[in-house]
């Protein structure tokens, strides 16, 4: 299991207004809100991106980032962490 933690600001839009979009590769479930669960075989580094966009269509450049394996325990990545 893996939790993605995306940080975004927007400041004339409610944090809680926010869309959040994203994947990672060769993973299951999607990041879909600020904090987002998803499950990785745990055999190599995964890509993922993610989007944030608001109610009035302005969206974020795409952010990539890779999640890479956890050797034990936890471990921390650019965008999130996991927790094995």
């Amino acid at each position: 299991m893996r939790i993605i933690t995306v940080v975004a600001v927007d400041t004339d839009t409610a944090p809680g207004d926010l869309i959040y979009n994203g994947s990672v590769g060769g993973c299951t479930g999607s990041i879909d809100a600020e904090v987002s669960t998803i499950r990785c075989p745990n055999v190599a580094p995964y890509p993922g991106n993610v989007v944030v966009s608001d109610p009035d269509g302005k969206q974020s450049a795409p952010v990539a980032f890779d999640i890479g394996i956890c050797d034990s325990g936890s471990c921390t990545v650019d965008l999130g962490v996991c927790v094995e």
